[in-house]
């Protein structure tokens, strides 16, 4: 006898009213099992008790492997209930269902349920089938078109969990072993290596297409702006951008052999990005197959420099200023960047209008190399330096370096007042206070006397900080705005989580410019990049996770 009278009312088990068979129509009233029930049916002989699972169904789970398998339960159940109405409606209910498992399915699981009577089949997969006439459509295309191998199957492409897998892994910076990983702790099978590069390029190639559009939405964002604040020159509107660039390999100050590059100008106006460029100097096809002194295969080659890698992020940018014109109608005149003066020097060589072109740089950039100048200065003369250079003097000097700047830029940007507050700084951190404006609390000539460092500063010291001083103000013109990339970096640091950190090398092929495009996605369009490009790709929404 089955006893309920603990269980909730909506978790009590939905049988007919004999409890021997469902009703023969399409939507059988059920009841609930109660006390009285039990003991009409305990009275006239029937049988209410369910045995283990799938017994007294009559249903044979011996096909099914004992695994874990990710399945969208509500569907599920909704599929099964479907061949138990079936069984209950075939043979007066004696039937024996058996279920099978379908191989090769990759994560999508799939079932065949077989009635052994009368031979019906019933197709079960893991997750509701997605309006698949754009899915459908956009995957024939791109396994025809981009794959090029008629041998690929449609049907390992087009299940969305195998899809969402890759595109959730590659969102996270991971890649087959990441997924493999971590669906084996998970004890769920994972595809083939073959499979994910597919899926893969197809993510990839989804990515790419959605980027265009939101540059192109950038644009017409920034152009609208221009013409509302009525800046236009040259026949042209204009704007100001941000621009920097990134190589997938750290350099070290002296390692300049990455395969990889990206570059970005950003609007420093509204913020969003305008272009994003990639240069990548090596292809895996074609290098192996050079190796072995065989043809190269018909493939889609991303190799498109050959010179050295120090150049890339300014053959990134000049291509950027020369496109500005035909892709958003737009000019840059100004713009913001490092201290990587050949940038500066290509763009006004090689762009149409590059003799308006106009550069601010970066004020944390002059401030990190000013640092890296002083603790140069210490390593190589070491001595005296090393004890009146200490950290803490070094870290007092360059916040009153970058102090000074942004003084001058809430002061109006004056150059030449920007030179007079760099001169000082130097002099105002050893305690000499008598060139300090009204500003400083120990004005009036009074020395500092807690150390007395000015006093006892070798005169050596006090010129080789001055000597890196004076190089600063060569660029007070540019600095004087206090004008930063921070935009560009954070982008930076999006794009090293997509491609996995600078350890990993992506650019043998074609996942370094699938992932920068989803990086570039994720910068444009925030925490919801995931759920808007899939709906613009597939032309629905994932699932919500609740």
């Amino acid at each position: 006898m089955l006893e309920q009278e603990s269980l909730p009312e909506q978790e009590k088990f939905p049988v007919s009213p004999n409890c021997s068979r469902l009703s023969e129509t399409p939507n059988p009233a059920l009841t609930i099992i109660d006390d009285s029930t039990v003991s009409k049916n305990a009275a006239s002989g029937s049988s209410c008790d369910f045995g283990s699972p799938g017994e007294s169904f009559g249903i044979d789970l011996s096909g099914i492997p004992d695994v874990n398998c990710i399945v969208n339960l509500r569907h599920l159940l909704s599929e099964f209930i479907e061949a138990i109405k079936h069984q209950f409606n075939c043979k007066d209910g004696k039937s024996k269902l058996r279920v099978k498992e379908i191989k090769n399915t990759v994560l999508q699981t799939k079932l065949v349920i077989i009635c052994q009577d009368c031979g019906w089949k019933k197709r079960v997969e893991g997750e509701p089938e997605a309006p698949l006439t754009t899915v459908k459509e956009y995957l024939t295309n791109f396994s025809e078109q981009i794959l090029g191998n008629k041998k690929e199957k449609i049907s390992n492409l087009r299940g969305n969990v195998n899809v969402k897998a890759v595109w959730g892994i590659m969102g996270t910076g991971g890649g087959y072993a990441s997924l493999n990983e971590l669906l084996s702790v998970l004890g769920i099978k994972n595809m083939n290596p073959k499979t994910f590069m597919n899926l893969e390029r197809l993510v990839g190639n989804a990515w790419m297409d959605a980027l265009s559009d939101v540059l192109e939405e950038n644009g017409r964002e920034s152009l609208k702006l221009a013409i509302h604040e009525d800046r236009f020159i040259n026949d042209f509107f204009w704007t100001k951008v941000i621009c920097d660039g990134g190589w997938n390999k750290r350099s070290k100050g002296h390692d300049y052999t990455a395969k990889g590059c990206v570059g970005v100008i950003i609007d420093a106006f509204t913020k969003k990005l305008l272009y994003v460029g990639i240069r990548n100097k090596y292809c895996y096809l074609c290098f192996s197959s050079k190796k072995a002194n065989q043809k190269v295969k018909d493939h889609v080659c991303f190799m498109n420099y050959n010179g050295p890698s120090k150049s890339m992020e300014t053959d990134i940018l000049v291509e950027g200023f020369r496109q500005s014109e035909a892709m958003h109608n737009l000019q840059y005149l100004q713009y913001i960047g490092d201290g990587d003066s050949s940038v500066f020097y290509k763009l006004r060589q090689s762009v149409s209008y590059g003799s308006y072109i106009q550069k601010e740089e970066c004020a944390n950039h002059v401030t990190k190399n000013y640092t890296k100048y002083l603790h140069n200065v210490v390593k190589t003369k070491k001595g005296m330096h090393s004890k009146f250079l200490s950290n803490d003097i070094i870290l007092k000097l360059t916040k009153n370096l970058r102090g000074a700047i942004k003084k001058n830029s809430a002061d109006g940007g004056s150059a030449e007042n920007l030179r007079q507050l760099l001169r000082r700084g130097p002099e105002h951190v050893f305690g000499n206070h008598k060139e300090c404006d009204s500003g400083c609390a120990k004005k009036n000539g009074v020395l500092e006397t807690v150390e007395n460092r000015y006093n006892n500063l070798p005169k050596t010291i006090l010129e080789d900080v001055k000597a890196g001083v004076e190089n600063i103000c060569k660029k007070a013109d540019l600095l004087r705005n206090d004008a930063t990339t921070n935009l560009a970096e954070n982008y930076m640091s999006v794009a090293v989580k997509f491609v996995g950190g600078k350890q990993i090398s992506r650019s043998k092929r074609w996942s370094y410019h699938a992932r920068i495009s989803g990086a570039s996605l994720s910068y444009s369009l925030g925490p919801k990049w995931q759920s808007s490009t899939w709906k613009k790709t597939f032309g629905y929404s994932p699932c919500k996770i609740r």
